[in-house]
């Protein structure tokens, strides 16, 4: 079965369609319409085959070990139509060629519309669904190796939870790519985990540098003074919690919509 995208670089004077409703009108009238080749979908194509090469790309190379992702070949971008299509096999759709497609879009300030699904992606990487909530689009590329939920449950509770656990700043981005991903294509997730996420942020923190974590940061202070030591400190530990606001952020967003 083919699964289709339409992508277009949106016209300055029309109006923006704002809903999956109003982009699909757009669709069909801005389908009869052929302004010539658009070097932003030459741009967009040739991303996407560098990492899914099309069937006359692996012809090329004789790789004939699969029929590839895409339903057409080639992936060129070479259009005189506005609005430019590819359908990839259902059977190949996950989350992170979701998350390649449209942001390779985004690169290009591109418009995506999955009509399927029924969301709307901007160029400025947010989107919209059938609930007409505009949210951040996912920015943390997904992995395709499904993890072990047991261990993601723990690293939510530590990090958003407050404990002092490094390890779990970093792999709560990956948990939270997933909490964050388009409902479609988001991987069965336990409720406790959604619940204790929901809890913990619940209330978000202004900024990263309040998110209630301290880690025992150490480096070479040979030198510093105290207040160049406390300053490199603040320092690291910063960039330590800006993952963890971000996923926090991202958590909220989800649940709450803001």
């Amino acid at each position: 079965m083919s699964y289709i995208f339409h992508v277009w670089e949106h016209p300055k004077a029309a109006p923006i369609p704002r809903t999956p409703e109003q982009a699909a009108n757009f669709i069909r009238v801005a389908s009869g319409i052929q302004p010539g080749l658009n070097p932003k979908y030459v741009a967009f194509a040739q991303a996407l085959t560098a990492q899914y090469p099309d069937l006359d790309s692996m012809e090329d190379t004789g790789d004939d070990s699969d029929q590839g992702v895409w339903t057409d070949s080639p992936i060129d971008g070479r259009t005189e139509n506005a609005i430019y299509t590819i359908g990839v096999h259902g059977s190949c759709l996950d989350h992170e060629l979701l998350w390649f497609i449209v942001h390779a879009a985004f690169d290009q300030g591109l418009h995506v519309f999955d009509m399927q699904a029924g969301t709307l992606f901007f160029p400025d990487r947010t989107c919209t669904g059938t609930d007409g909530r505009l949210s951040v689009a996912n920015l943390l590329r997904p992995h395709r190796p499904e993890p072990d939920w047991e261990e993601p449950a723990g690293c939510v509770a530590k990090s958003i939870g407050g404990k002092s656990i490094k390890e779990a700043a970093e792999q709560v981005v990956e948990v939270v790519a997933r909490f964050h991903a388009p409902a479609d294509f988001m991987p069965f997730v336990p409720e406790p985990v959604k619940n204790l996420a929901k809890e913990r942020t619940k209330t978000l923190p202004a900024c990263a540098e309040d998110v209630p974590i301290i880690f025992s940061t150490s480096f070479d202070s040979q030198g510093m003074s105290a207040e160049e030591f406390a300053a490199k400190r603040k320092s690291l530990q910063l960039a330590r919690k800006e993952p963890i606001f971000r996923a926090m952020t991202a958590v909220h967003q989800y649940f709450y919509g803001k």
